[in-house]
């Protein structure tokens, strides 16, 4: 098992690349943090959906399993865009 140390003011620790890589943890992503038995844990924070949200992505997959889908580049074109 890999070993950290805590450095500086902030007490920062730096997970080691083979464990960002096992769990795909990216810069910038927010963690949950929490004490669990005399271990810190940290945990892929939960995003918090707003009022519509879900119903919105209930009607698109709605919309997509009916078939009612539009090419990328179509997308683009309507809003004046390029595809790369």
């Amino acid at each position: 098992m890999p070993k950290v140390q805590v450095r500086g003011d902030k007490l920062t620790v730096t997970i080691p690349a083979r464990v960002r890589e096992a769990v795909a943890l990216y810069d910038g992503e927010e963690m949950e943090v929490s004490a669990e038995g005399g271990k810190i844990v940290l945990t892929p924070a939960t995003e918090e959906l707003l009022p519509g949200e879900l119903e919105a992505l209930d009607e698109a997959e709605a919309e997509f399993r009916k078939g009612k889908t539009h090419r990328l580049d179509d997308v683009l074109n309507g809003l004046g865009r390029k595809a790369q």
